[in-house]
Order: structure tokens, then C-alpha cells, then sequence
């Protein structure tokens, strides 16, 4: 469902629990899941991925959240 979307050069926002965000981080980044228990996710911080054409990641940032 996302892949048909960022194909056609839309942006997508997802939301979801810590532990389905890790498989999804696991998977983007190609990591085993030895390397993914090294991977912390801080909560609430948006994740900013950029693909190529072919859906391949080319980079990735946690957004720096202002001080309210």
C-alpha cells in the first residue's frame, strides 16, 4: 500500500506503535536483528526517509524537535 504511493512521488506520513516502527526501520535499513537491538527509537520524534527511484533509501534524520 505505500510502495504504489511513493512510486507516484507522494509524500506518506506513518504512525504506529515502537515495535512495528523497528521492523519497518529494520527493514529500510537492511539491518539483522542483532543490529537492530543496537537501534534506539526515541518516542514521538518524527523520522525523516528519502528514497531514490528505484525505492531505495538514501538518507534518513530524526527530526530536531523546537523547545515549546
Amino acid at each position: 500500500m505505500l510502495v504504489p504511493r511513493l512510486r507516484a512521488g507522494r509524500r506518506l506520513l506513518v504512525v504506529s506503535h515502537g515495535n512495528t516502527l523497528r521492523g519497518l526501520v529494520m527493514h529500510l535499513d537492511r539491518l539483522s536483528a542483532e543490529a537492530m537491538e543496537r537501534v534506539e527509537i526515541p518516542s514521538g520524534v518524527p523520522l525523516i526517509v528519502r528514497f531514490a527511484p528505484d525505492l531505495s533509501v538514501t538518507e534518513h534524520e530524526w527530526l530536531e524537535m523546537a523547545a515549546v
